[in-house]
């Protein structure tokens, strides 16, 4: 007769085996081995309830030697990822007759992570989060995980879980060849009707953590936690088998705090107690286990704040645990008793940042947030997150960084309802087709951060696997509509105000029509203007307005050198800084280069200069004075063709005569300023429940792979930094030899444009204040300019 070894490490995974065996009904010869080394375990196990432990099962301290379990008919593992369940998987991968059945039972969310990681296309080894394995550990991890995929491809594996994870990953687990068998505890139940309890029940409960102890987060933070429920009312603190002496003994000296020991699991000293009786809880499996057998207990489920966790756990471990957490019952609900939205919001670059942070600020409750940024070329670096978050709820919090390879896994584990692709359009591209691939498609949402004009056929190109597309003025909106009519893209196009504009309708200015500022600030652009002799032009008129009005000029640049914006900056104002100063065109002080959010800059009696930067916005907002360049022109391809008609655009010699003009009222209203709406939130809880419903169909992966353009997004994507930048040196030199061959005439034009004489001869394609606003939209044999939008700067 074939041998079956039930594996436990724990008491939870000793109960699930038991439980396993009663709902098979196995008749093999049956041992259930106990972890040698675990007093605790071995007490727990010699006073079962009587009817758990079969008659014709045995219990055995010690687990079977590699040889024994080789020779199994079946295997019950309590946890994948330990290393000595490990060893006797790899024995099991080389023993003649096959694989034998495995079975792996409950042990907490570690059981989804394996889970998770049997799936994984990546073929990750079964390691722990909250541990850094050493090569051997890994190489284990590996043997393991590849006998568990090896037993999923015959048929030979089996989850037996009362756990309510996500329903993509039973999906997922079910279509590659496993089992899924669930259980509620029926015979623990039946075992347990006539138990007396070993505690008072006219209390609370707390269920122990070993978050704190496992070092993920601030200890603390655990007993402060405990100390809140203590004030409220008297709570039995069930302590956790791996929480330390010390950390208990200041919970127990909580007021209105109890410790009860470990050793008996939860789910049999809980049983017994009233119905109704108040749980707390951080993430734990105990608050999906314990309804299964408590009369209806009141869950608490406390999501673990940023500010607890401790820097050694991994942000995918973070994610994993409060997502997890959501799942189970009494999470996810708002003070409706609506269940709430999980949106996840995926950046690339400082900009795009900026926007996402502001715009998850402004959703309410009903919906839970996460904030990543995806590993690409253009990724922020430290000093760049810090300045774009700064004044948002994520101030303090570090934001994750998900590379491109490990995504797709990280939005299974997180299962949102919807994605925000905050990214620039190949980075959207990415995301959309990733998100897409998941079980339960979530809404695809895209917008810009800042002026989206013009609206472009590329750009839309990009997103044409999205539900919607939020654009910030009515104006926007038609244009982008527009677009996509002409592409034939059935993608919607919401309107919702800027969220780092906060005045309530159109703002009123703070200053007299015509009078100086106390300082300029400009807000240069990598795109605007494009040649190097217009940018040194913009450097000595900017120094000729600032001696003339007799105030400081500082150019507020959004990153520092060797740092990355979401455009590539050909000629860098700091580049060109340097040279004037060293050429005695411009003394060291006459202008000032600083680094920060803009947010710090716009203070009182500042003025803000710009060709077309989204930072113009934030200045109106404010009341402040605001000046558009016209002396590049006012074109789409300055990008700034949006604020004709805005009484904002000026010369250079006005900006030197201090003549600064309120901004026109109409086109406040009609660019950005409108009446606050609560357009996007409502569309986005619709979207939400949609996903929920699974009414959003996926797509076909080879939609996204249709032409050389896009080909080349997924390209970009997903290549090194260094692969990126040797592609654009030279695709810039090819462009530049072409350039020559054509007009040889073009050598050394820039090299003529030096010095204030020569600046003025360069001012040009000037548009009046008055100029009507365009309302052409690019065909689609027309250059586009950039990768996928306009002004999105600060």
């Amino acid at each position: 007769m074939a041998r079956t070894y039930i594996l436990a490490e724990s008491p939870l995974q000793l109960l699930s085996g038991l439980e396993a065996l009663h709902a098979a009904q196995h008749r093999d010869d049956v041992v259930v081995c106990i972890r040698e080394d675990s007093p605790s375990l071995a007490a727990f196990a010699s006073n079962l309830p009587e009817g758990l432990l079969r008659d014709d099962s045995r219990l055995q301290s010690g687990f079977p030697s590699p040889a024994q379990a080789a020779q199994a008919g079946h295997l019950l593992l309590g946890d994948p990822l330990s290393g000595r369940i490990q060893r006797l998987l790899a024995e099991c991968a080389v023993r003649p007759g096959g694989l034998p059945h495995i079975t792996v039972l409950d042990d907490g969310f570690a059981t989804v992570r394996a889970i998770r990681l049997i799936l994984s296309p990546n073929r990750q080894a079964l390691v722990r989060a909250r541990i850094k394995p050493t090569v051997r550990r890994t190489a284990l991890g590996h043997a393991a995980a590849a006998v568990l995929r090896s037993a999923i491809k015959l048929g030979r594996l089996t989850w037996f879980s009362a756990l309510t994870p996500d329903e993509s990953l039973p999906q997922r687990f079910t279509a590659a060849g496993g089992k899924l068998v669930r259980h509620s505890f029926a015979q623990v139940r039946r075992c347990l009707e006539a138990t007396a309890p070993d505690t008072p029940t006219d209390r609370a409960v707390i269920v122990g953590t070993a978050l704190a102890a496992d070092g993920l987060i601030n200890q603390q933070a655990l007993i402060d936690w405990a100390a809140g429920i203590g004030r409220q009312q008297p709570a039995l603190y069930f302590a956790h088998r791996r929480q330390t002496a010390d950390e208990l003994a200041a919970i127990g000296a909580l007021q209105g705090i109890t410790v009860v020991e470990s050793g008996t699991p939860l789910e049999l000293r809980l049983a017994p107690f009233p119905a109704h009786t108040p749980v707390y809880s951080m993430p734990s499996t105990a608050v999906q286990t314990l309804p299964l057998v408590m009369d209806c207990p009141e869950i608490h489920i406390t999501e673990i704040p940023r500010a607890w966790w401790e820097t050694s756990a991994p942000d995918s471990l973070r994610r994993e645990l409060n997502a997890q957490s959501a799942l189970s019952p009494g999470r996810m609900l708002d003070s409706h008793g609506a269940r709430r939205h999980r949106l996840v919001a995926v950046c690339d670059s400082e900009s795009y940042l900026k926007w996402a942070a502001a715009l998850l600020d402004g959703l309410d409750d009903s919906f839970e947030t996460d904030l990543w940024i995806v590993e690409s070329p253009i990724q922020p670096t430290g000093e760049q997150i810090a300045n774009a978050v700064a004044g948002t709820s994520r101030a303090e919090a570090e934001v994750p960084l998900v590379p491109v390879s490990r995504l797709e896994g990280e939005l299974s584990a997180a299962s949102p309802d919807v994605v925000l692709a905050a990214a620039t359009g190949p980075v959207v591209q990415t995301v959309y087709s990733t998100a897409a691939r998941l079980p339960r498609r979530p809404g695809l949402v895209s917008g810009l951060p800042g002026v989206g004009l013009p609206a472009t056929f590329k750009g839309q190109r990009y997103r044409r696997r999205g539900d919607a597309f939020i654009a910030h003025s009515e104006h926007e909106r038609q244009l982008y509509r527009e677009v996509n009519r002409r592409l034939g893209l059935p993608v919607d196009v919401w309107v919702g105000r800027l969220p780092m504009l906060k005045s309530v309708g159109a703002p009123q200015p703070q200053f007299a029509d015509g009078t100086a500022p106390n300082r300029i600030i400009f807000a240069p652009q990598a795109k605007v203007p494009k040649e190097r002799c217009d940018r040194r032009t913009a450097l000595l008129e900017l120094a000729r307005a600032g001696r003339q009005l007799d105030v400081p000029v500082i150019i507020k640049v959004r990153s520092r050198p060797g740092e990355h914006e979401t455009h590539h900056e050909e000629h860098t104002y700091i580049e060109i800084l340097s040279e004037l100063i060293a050429e005695g065109a411009l003394g060291p002080d006459d202008l000032q280069v600083e680094v920060g959010p803009m947010a710090d800059f716009l203070t009182d009696g500042a003025a803000l200069v710009t060709v077309s930067s989204t930072a113009a916005l934030e200045s109106l907002d404010r009341g402040l004075r605001t000046f558009i360049i016209g002396d590049f022109g006012v074109t789409k391809k300055m990008l700034n063709e949006v604020f004709a008609g805005s009484n904002l655009i000026g010369t250079f010699d006005d900006l030197a005569a201090g003549n600064f003009r309120h901004p026109d009222p109409a086109w406040l209203e009609e660019n950005y300023f409108q009446k606050p709406s609560e357009e996007v939130p409502s569309q986005l809880a619709c979207l939400a429940r949609r996903s929920e419903n699974y009414e959003l169909a996926g797509r076909k992966t080879r939609d996204s792979l249709q032409s050389w353009p896009t080909l080349r997004a997924e390209l970009r994507a997903h290549s090194p930094k260094p692969v990126v930048r040797a592609y654009r040196s030279g695709r810039r030199a090819v462009k530049n030899f072409a350039r020559v061959a054509k007009d040889p005439g073009s050598v050394g034009v820039e090299a003529e444009h030096h010095g204030q004489a020569d600046a003025d001869d360069v001012r040009r394609n000037v548009v009046g204040n008055g100029a009507a606003q365009s309302q052409h939209v690019p065909g689609e044999g027309q250059r586009q300019h950039g990768d996928d939008h306009a002004g999105a700067v600060d």
